[in-house]
């Protein structure tokens, strides 16, 4: 039986993941919760008039549903790439310049494990960033929002999926 029947009468006491059996996780019988949370920090290097190149490191770690998963990513986007056909779903698109090191915070709505909220980020993100010294970057996409901090020089505006993940660790509850 869900621990919670006592505060939901209405409803069913053998419901799961609040009655989303194909995309709810819900471990402990408890509240549904369907976002991951993105904690990230890394170098990058960006220069570009549309077609461009985009060089940069990060690691991070993801709260999800079913854990944490600590990751390593890498983007290495050169006009040969980018996706800029006229057909393609997902161009990368590099308008600007800089060089920073920053971190920050992403949450990805409706996507309860860290591969579905990866494939959200991948899809939809857009970033606009600008530093002098210090600043900032935001990125916002249909299932994503996410700010970060950071010390650099320059500004740039990246569509597409930037990141590639080449390692990553998941640790369950």
């Amino acid at each position: 039986m869900d621990p919670l029947t006592k505060s939901y009468p209405k409803l069913t006491p053998y419901q799961f993941a609040s009655n989303r059996p194909i995309d709810g996780i819900d471990l402990d019988g408890l509240e549904y919760w369907n976002s991951t949370s993105i904690y990230s920090e890394g170098l990058n290097v960006a220069v570009g008039n549309f077609f461009g190149g985009n060089i940069g490191i990060s690691k991070g770690t993801a709260w999800d549903m079913i854990g944490k998963t600590q990751f390593k990513t890498y983007s290495a986007v050169w006009p040969g790439n980018q996706n800029l056909e006229e057909s393609s779903h997902n161009p990368r698109l590099i308008a600007g310049a800089e060089v920073s090191m920053d971190g920050g915070f992403s949450f990805a709505f409706n996507k309860p494990t860290f591969s579905k909220a990866m494939e959200a980020i991948g899809v939809s993100m857009s970033t606009v960033s600008a530093k002098w010294g210090l600043g900032g970057s935001v990125q916002i996409g249909e299932y994503l929002f996410g700010i970060r901090f950071g010390a650099g020089i320059g500004g740039s505006i990246k569509t597409g999926d930037q990141s590639i993940i080449f390692e990553s660790i998941s640790i369950s509850n």
